[in-house]
């Protein structure tokens, strides 16, 4: 996908209502509105959060869309959430786990766009029937996410998105 304008707005149309800086000025900074409500160009971007920042809120609601047996519902609790990850090579939080306790154990990871659910020390289930709803749901909550086979560090280099918490 080359950088154009064009391309930047069928990026930011996936982000519908996120945040999205329109223009720096030197002495006002950043000047910031949502997605649809005025005219992007070429330095517009998107303030994003990375997925390592994710609320155990969140966790919990993208395991039950993923992980779908009601008997265990009640287990998936922000209380129950462990959020860490792993650092491989110069990209931090390139793997993403979430680690629900109980009497069934699921560790869902998240690894270059795509979602891993494992239920009970080493068996394995995948469960794509969600995962756009998955996707969805992070991006409506401002989650910087692979897109259009970019990765999140080239969507920064091309300056389409900039993570919260990075460099402005």
């Amino acid at each position: 996908m080359d950088n154009t304008v064009e391309n930047r707005l069928k990026f930011f149309a996936i982000y519908w209502g996120q945040r999205v800086c329109l223009a720096v000025y030197p002495h006002e900074g950043e000047h910031i509105d949502k997605v649809g409500q005025w005219n992007i160009h070429h330095v517009s971007h998107l303030r994003l959060k990375p997925i390592s920042g994710i609320t155990a809120e969140d966790a919990c609601y993208i395991a039950m869309l993923l992980v779908q047996r009601p008997d265990s519902m009640s287990k998936l609790t922000e209380g129950n959430v462990k959020v860490r990850g792993r650092i491989d090579g110069d990209h931090a939080w390139d793997e993403l786990v979430m680690e629900f306790g109980g009497s069934f154990n699921y560790t869902v990871r998240y690894r270059g766009g795509d979602f891993l659910v494992w239920i009970d020390k080493g068996r394995s289930e995948w469960n794509s029937n969600n995962h756009l709803e998955v996707y969805d749901y992070l991006r409506s909550k401002g989650y910087a996410l692979p897109a259009y086979g970019l990765s999140v560090d080239e969507l920064v280099k091309r300056g389409w998105i900039v993570l919260e918490g990075g460099p402005q």
